[in-house]
């Protein structure tokens, strides 16, 4: 552990303030429920790419990984609370320890490939396709879940598509 940059344990406490806040109730704008899934979908990504190099099984893995949970998004509504705000354009978000869980979970197995592909601790590719599963899973789960705030915040079950067309999209409660 000597040998670890000190910046880790300063993402290590940004993303442990970052996930306490959001076990609290927070109001959040659309593009800052876009944002966080995709950074951290990206970075887990960037992390398998970059340890592992562009495997192409363990990229289709990780895609594979990554949609699982946004298909049973569903079976977990009851763990997502939000109501749109219609004249402050945003979401009032109930608060969740889920948040704080995936990105804890995200760091730590960052930080255990990390350690795996440096010591070389293990040799091929079954490596890395675990580790694009563990990531595309838990990206997957953030994106679920900004999908059923969306769906939620407007009345519905879920809204896949509300999500898609967030950014430039007319919103649904201005007439």
């Amino acid at each position: 552990m000597n040998h670890v940059p000190h910046w880790v344990l300063v993402l290590f406490v940004a993303l442990l303030v970052i996930g306490l806040r959001q076990s609290r109730t927070h109001v959040a704008s659309r593009g800052r429920l876009l944002v966080m899934p995709l950074i951290m979908a990206a970075l887990s990504l960037n992390a398998l790419i970059r340890l592992f190099g562009a495997d192409a099984w363990a990229c289709l893995f990780w895609v594979g990984a990554l949609v699982a949970p946004i298909v049973v998004r569903r079976r977990f509504s009851a763990c997502v609370d939000a109501v749109y705000l219609e004249q402050e354009r945003k979401f009032r978000i109930a608060g969740s320890w889920i948040p704080l869980g995936l990105m804890m979970a995200i760091f730590a197995l960052r930080f255990a490939a990390t350690m795996v592909a440096h010591m070389r601790l293990v040799e091929g590719g079954g490596v890395a396709l675990g580790f694009a599963l563990g990531f595309g899973v838990l990206s997957g789960a953030f994106v679920a879940r900004s999908i059923l705030i969306f769906g939620k915040a407007y009345g519905r079950r879920d809204s896949l598509s509300d999500m898609a067309g967030a950014i430039d999209a007319p919103r649904p409660f201005d007439h």
